[in-house]
């Protein structure tokens, strides 16, 4: 095992658990119940399961729906499968990617996604022209 297992949350960008045994005798010291709230930080909260409180988590239903408005018409999968919604798997077959490489139709989702990009902690970007393979 790693003798620094160090957490952060992605909005503050604060550690959290310094060591992997400092975390372990955290976790041994709370209830059931009390440890959802490990690792308090001043405006932050990160839980025992990685998840942080303020707003580092995203639903991936909110994510689909915003890349919908942004690129109407486009094919958009959104997977969570680590189920923490901070690392999104997302793929975008849209026509409006015709012409443009790869870099550029990344930015235009990161565009769409707007508001949303710095809650996001992971983000797994498959794009392609509608009737192209992916890239």
């Amino acid at each position: 095992m790693a003798a620094s297992l160090g957490r952060t949350c992605a909005t503050r960008g604060r550690l959290v658990a310094s060591s992997e045994a400092a975390l372990l005798r955290t976790l041994a010291k709370a209830g059931p119940r009390s440890r959802q709230g490990i690792g308090r930080v001043p405006g932050a909260l990160l839980h025992a399961d990685g998840a942080c409180s303020q707003g580092c988590m995203v639903d991936p239903e909110e994510v689909r729906r915003q890349l919908e408005a942004a690129l109407p018409g486009a094919r958009i999968e959104v997977a969570n499968p680590a189920g923490d919604g901070e690392h999104l798997e997302v793929h975008v077959a849209t026509a409006a990617f015709a012409g443009l490489g790869l870099v550029e139709q990344h930015r235009m989702v990161y565009a769409a996604l707007g508001d949303l990009m710095p809650r996001i902690h992971a983000l797994q970007l498959r794009t392609e022209v509608r009737g192209e393979g992916a890239r």
